[in-house]
């Protein structure tokens, strides 16, 4: 569960850094295209504007040159004939297509003329008292559906020409084509390069307010074709830029100048939809792991292995465990480790019981258990065990078998022959303590047995109210003391059927002199006194040095 939520957990890490990655970089990536629909709208207004500049200055030329044409001044008939002959010659001269709705008005004392293409305005239209009955003429005017750039010129001779041109719907193509942007002139019936749904929609967002306006919603965008169109993420994109043109004369606008948005962004959109595919590709692949089975140890071991494992369980470990990878190797290595261990153990335990034992001044203290320390306590044909020197065994109650030092006798005492025993101090002092050690596992189950089921006194024992320190008693003063322990060796031993042939005054004197010996080396005692108690129906010896 572990490992599956350390995936779970880097791969929510990586989504969540490649999701602010995305809300980090959209605003920058989609900046770019932002700036260039600004500026094809910039050109565009430009495209427009000195489009109508240049219209107007060429509808004032022909004016100009129309109202000092010779002809109108000298015409004796009808002057409105005159006057579109005269605007006829100033636009041949100066190049300029007419078209087939031009504008042209006529006034000089109280007569006026007016007609636009072929239809003749009377004089009380309010547009022909707009342009030749007011000495501020308008720039431009709208005639039905059509824009005009007029021009109106006043001679000194009292007589007025009037001429105009419609703003050519044909604009919208040439705009479109120079700039990119598309143009829709405002009217009962739109004029654009638009769809009737997208005209609709810039022109209400052009007459809403604002000079550069947003018009619309991006919609969905598809990666490739044959791909669904996904929506466009963190970025609220319009449809169109649009800025609304207005013209001198004409109140409100008269156009409405739009780019479209979608070219723009649509690199965002392509890099949102790989960024997103990216990071569901690293989600669906981070949980599949995280949901895979974490891997486990195949319930068939390989019989080399089954084999090994077996012989080491048998005690066999010289075994040599098979190289192996994967989980096994990690399973043979733990097995070789465990082996080895148990060899140099085995190894080590062997040395500890077959090594010489030093002297009794340098040995060390047993590192091993007390059992695997447990030898024949040194005594003549029965366990001999030493107490050590701060026990008190003549105060301590019945019953009560651990000492100061937390020693007790061996459980079960093994005797030796005395034929069958090395000699030797080392091998003394270390069965001595093999016995010291049995006796801190096992409680003492017996008493001391005396005539009168005490100990019997030991000459030379220092006593707790002594002002001085005894002097240590002489060999002759210790094979006094240890003659009664004798006979109370052989009475105990003939009281419970054991045999005392063998058992001579000089073999048992010759075993406590070299134990005696033993145990002043080894506990720094003045004496050693014996004492003769029943050991699980046997007659036994414990020797306890005197300080």
């Amino acid at each position: 569960m572990g490992s599956r939520f350390r995936i779970w957990v880097f791969t929510a890490l990586v989504v969540a850094i490649g999701l602010a990655g995305l809300w980090v970089f959209t605003p920058r990536v989609a900046a770019p295209g932002l700036e260039q629909v600004a500026a094809t709208l910039r050109s565009g207004t430009l495209q427009f504007e000195t489009g109508t500049r240049l219209l107007s200055r060429q509808v004032r030329d022909v004016a100009a040159v129309a109202a000092r044409d010779p002809a109108l001044v000298k015409a004796p008939g009808d002057m409105a004939i005159a006057a579109e002959t005269a605007v006829q010659s100033a636009a041949a001269l100066l190049e300029l297509e007419m078209g087939r709705a031009p504008l042209v008005g006529f006034a000089h004392d109280r007569t006026v003329s007016l007609r636009v293409g072929e239809r003749k305005l009377p004089a009380a239209d309010p547009l022909v008292q707009q342009l030749l009955g007011s000495d501020a003429a308008p720039r431009h005017v709208r005639i039905e559906q059509a824009i005009y750039a007029v021009a109106v010129i006043h001679t000194d001779r009292g007589i007025t020409v009037a001429f105009g041109l419609p703003i050519d719907p044909r604009w919208t193509g040439r705009l479109q084509a120079a700039t990119g942007a598309d143009l829709t002139f405002i009217g009962a019936k739109p004029v654009s390069t638009l769809s009737d749904a997208d005209a609709a929609t810039v022109v209400a967002a052009a007459r809403a307010g604002g000079e550069v306006v947003d018009a619309g919603r991006v919609g969905p965008i598809p990666a490739a074709a044959g791909l669904p169109a996904f929506p466009l993420l963190l970025l609220k994109a319009p449809a169109f830029r649009a800025r609304a043109l207005s013209l001198a004369g004409i109140d409100g606008p008269v156009a409405v100048l739009s780019a479209p948005v979608r070219p723009a962004v649509e690199p965002v959109a392509l890099f949102q939809q790989g960024l997103l595919a990216a990071l569901l590709v690293v989600a669906l692949v981070g949980f599949g792991l995280g949901l895979a089975r974490e891997p486990t140890v195949p319930s068939h071991v390989p019989r080399e292995l089954a084999a090994a494992a077996d012989r080491i369980s048998r005690g066999d470990f010289e075994t040599r465990v098979p190289r192996m990878s994967g989980t096994f190797g990690t399973l043979a290595s733990a097995l070789s480790r465990a082996s080895e261990s148990a060899r140099l153990a085995r190894i080590g335990q062997g040395a500890t019981l077959s090594a010489p034992v030093p002297a009794p001044a340098q040995f060390p203290p047993p590192a091993a258990s007390l059992r695997e320390q447990l030898m024949p306590a040194p005594t003549l044909d029965v366990p001999l065990h030493a107490v050590p020197p701060d026990e008190n065994t003549d105060a301590r109650p019945p019953g009560e078998f651990i000492g100061a030092s937390g020693l007790a006798p061996p459980a079960t005492p093994t005797p030796t022959p005395l034929d069958g025993r090395l000699a030797g101090s080392p091998l003394a002092a270390a069965a001595v303590q093999a016995a010291q050690a049995a006796r801190a596992g096992h409680p003492r189950t017996t008493m001391p047995i005396g005539a009168d089921g005490r100990a019997p006194p030991v000459v030379g024992h220092a006593t707790p109210s002594s002002s001085h320190a005894t002097p240590p008693p002489s060999v002759e003063d210790h094979e006094a003391t240890w003659r009664p322990v004798y006979d109370e060796f052989l009475r105990v031993r003939t009281e419970h059927g054991e045999a005392v042939d063998g058992v001579t005054w000089e073999r048992f004197r010759a075993k406590l002199r070299k134990n005696r010996e033993l145990l002043v080396q080894k506990y720094a005692c003045r004496t050693v006194r014996f004492q003769v108690y029943v050991k699980d129906g046997k007659a036994a010896l414990r020797a306890t040095p005197v300080r």
